[in-house]
């Protein structure tokens, strides 16, 4: 059976009538929290393993669902009335769907005694009753999807639109994680409270990242967002950003110039879904150069302050259209092309520092990755990657597609994602007159590189630098 609910078997109609002892094991593992597609819907096995693998109350509610075609609703009902301890049962089922709710004895009568558990949906679940979930604050549930409406409190906001976009079970699992969160006490942890900071543990997409970060376990994210939160505090993140977006934005200051004349990322442009692009140019980077010039803390700063620019940028645009989506796509550029010497040891002298800010990028800010493309793979990167893939938590390694060294290797699928015209040229085609003049850069990085920049003033970015 086809559902969306994480974790659950993947089946199409077709399927099911080819193997239906699995559409079963989704009905026993699912219960009656799955939600079905329309052509499982109409498949006859289906539905009829449905009504047999359902107590009286679940299977109740389950059939004021629209069966989603007229041909197999007759020979499901022929199927089902072959078994006249199935019709007595349904007759019993439609007069408990027909009498007014009580939650108190809503699945009590099926699911009691010592089968309940094998023959109950919830209770195989682990879910006998039904309990009303943590109302956070701002946390509005329509029943019907109309026309976006913004609410004037962004927060309230915030929560219409992620409840509007993720299912209904996923979001009353965030709904549990926000009571845990509010039960912790992390809505008052300073990273939340202090001034110029934002309310982290009551933001709807903040706790919808945790907690897939952690497979929907609740205690776990909460102890990854407490940890977050220590380390935007022990740091001082907020501070530290609003004094180093206006120097980056000046472009005065001798270390802000060098990481600008060597740097090798670069905002592409937005995606077909409004979120911004990110370039690496790992193949032109010397990162251990820079490193040594300005230090690690400055590269922090600039690596993170574009981070929560791609955040700002998602929750601007989820604000406006009412559409919840916060992870993006990235592109590295590992060919090694002959432009920059040193291809091996310009990669070693990068491991320090992502073994450094890797957990940072990891636990401060999971799950803001949707699809990344490591393009142009030279056999010598793979000694680099199994060097750095120990860091790379295991659900960032199923969205990472290793690409070779032709364009055409990738172009298509990028295309699905990306707009042409953001997609640069010398990553449209091998052409080396696009491999020449490709940006950004990067570059070797001399040493006392930064002396250079303090004594001459007038040095600016990517001047005679290749």
């Amino acid at each position: 059976a086809s559902a969306r609910a994480p974790g659950v078997f993947q089946r199409s109609a077709r399927s099911a009538r080819r193997h239906p002892l699995r559409c079963l094991r989704c009905i026993a593992v699912g219960g009656a929290d799955l939600t079905f597609c329309e052509p499982t819907r109409r498949c006859p096995v289906f539905l009829m393993l449905r009504g047999l693998g359902s107590c009286m109350c679940c299977w109740a509610e389950r059939r004021q669902e629209p069966s989603g075609g007229t041909g197999s609703a007759p020979l499901a009902e022929s199927l089902l009335s072959s078994r006249p301890s199935l019709q007595k049962q349904r007759q019993q089922a439609e007069s408990v769907a027909l009498a007014p709710p009580d939650k108190s004895r809503q699945h009590k009568s099926s699911s009691e005694g010592r089968w309940g558990r094998v023959f109950c949906c919830r209770r195989r679940a682990g879910t006998s009753s039904i309990e009303e979930p943590f109302s956070a604050e701002g946390a509005a549930r329509p029943q019907e999807w109309g026309p976006w409406v913004r609410p004037a409190d962004n927060l309230e906001a915030e929560w219409q639109a992620v409840q509007r976009t993720i299912s209904p079970e996923e979001f009353a699992k965030v709904m549990q994680f926000r009571s845990v969160v509010h039960a912790k006490g992390l809505d008052s942890h300073s990273a939340c409270t202090a001034a110029g900071s934002e309310p982290h543990s009551r933001q709807a997409s903040t706790l919808v990242r945790f907690l897939r970060a952690r497979g929907g376990d609740c205690e776990a994210a909460a102890k990854m967002l407490q940890g977050a939160l220590d380390w935007r505090r022990d740091f001082d993140i907020d501070a530290k950003l609003r004094a180093w977006r206006p120097e980056w934005d000046e472009g005065a200051s001798a270390r802000v110039r060098l990481i600008k004349t060597f740097t090798y990322i670069a905002e592409l442009g937005p995606d077909n879904e409004g979120m911004t692009v990110i370039l690496h140019r790992h193949s032109q980077a010397d990162l251990g150069g820079l490193v040594r010039e300005v230090g690690s803390e400055p590269l922090l700063l600039y690596m993170v302050s574009m981070i929560e620019g791609q955040f700002e940028v998602a929750r601007t645009r989820m604000l406006k259209t009412g559409n919840f989506l916060t992870n993006f796509i990235e592109i590295h550029d590992v060919g090694n092309y002959g432009y920059v010497g040193g291809y091996l040891s310009r990669g070693v002298g990068a491991a320090a520092f992502f073994k450094t800010a890797s957990p940072v990028f990891d636990n401060v800010y999971p799950e803001r990755l949707r699809v990344c493309f490591l393009v142009r793979m030279p056999l010598a990167f793979t000694a680099v990657w199994r060097m750095f893939s120990p860091m790379v938590p295991p659900a960032t390694k199923n969205k990472i597609r290793l690409k070779g060294y032709a364009a055409s290797s990738w172009i298509d699928e990028m295309r699905e994602l990306i707009p042409e015209d953001v997609i640069p040229a010398f990553l449209r085609g091998d052409l080396a007159s696009d491999l020449a003049k490709a940006t950004p850069w990067g570059g070797y990085v001399p040493k006392d590189a930064l002396h250079t920049f303090e004594k001459d003033a007038s040095t600016q970015p990517n001047a005679g630098m290749r």
